[in-house]
């Protein structure tokens, strides 16, 4: 008798890849990889927006910095515009007074009015200025300077500076009577002794 092939069949074996057990774990990894991915798209999202803060805090930090750098500069020339201001008003000052210094010894020696500020001049242009009342020295005996001075001065009572005496009959009346009103007070004092001095000596004005 033959052996019965009614033997139960035995059933396939499964692919654990589709038991449910390897599908649940299947879905997590999936759904942690897309975490995974969202959480990196998110971090680059966040460096994108960070870098573009920083360069723009850089950028305004640059321009900031232009900005004090531009003031800065002007500033500055502004102080160098002022130093040359005061430097050139300076000069203007020093050299008014070193004028007027000279026509002041010049007036002392007898030189009158616009001879003074001819003579101030020549000696003020010279290089090497030798000291004023040397050259005062020098030029009464020079043939074109020594014409403007007078007589050696010699003071009065009532004119210690010599100015009457020096000029005294050399400038007319008229002269003198105008140079009362001159805008140079030299002048003014010069003419004002003159006429002081004629009254003492002849008790009237000499016009």
């Amino acid at each position: 008798m033959e052996e019965s092939t009614s033997k139960v069949a035995e059933p396939d074996k499964l692919d654990p890849r589709e038991t449910p057990a390897f599908r649940g774990v299947l879905k997590q990894l999936e759904s942690e990889r897309a975490e995974k991915a969202a959480l990196s798209d998110r971090l680059r999202a966040l460096e994108d927006d960070s870098n573009q803060r920083k360069q723009l805090e850089e950028r305004k930090n640059l321009e900031q910095q232009g900005k004090y750098e531009e003031a800065l500069t002007a500033a500055q020339r502004a102080a160098e515009e002022r130093t040359r201001q005061l430097e050139q008003e300076l000069l203007s000052t020093k050299s008014a007074y070193e004028k007027s210094r000279i026509t002041a010894e010049l007036a002392a020696h007898g030189v009158p009015g616009k001879a003074r500020d001819f003579l101030a001049a020549s000696y003020l242009e010279m290089q090497d200025r030798p000291e004023l009342n040397s050259w005062i020295d020098s030029a009464k005996s020079d043939p074109e300077y020594g014409v403007f001075f007078s007589r050696q001065r010699s003071p009065q009572p009532g004119d210690p500076g010599g100015h009457v005496s020096a000029n005294s009959g050399k400038i007319g009346w008229s002269e003198v009577q105008a140079n009362l009103s001159s805008t140079d007070p030299v002048v003014r004092r010069d003419a004002d002794a003159r006429v002081r001095q004629h009254m003492k000596d002849h008790g009237k004005l000499p016009w």
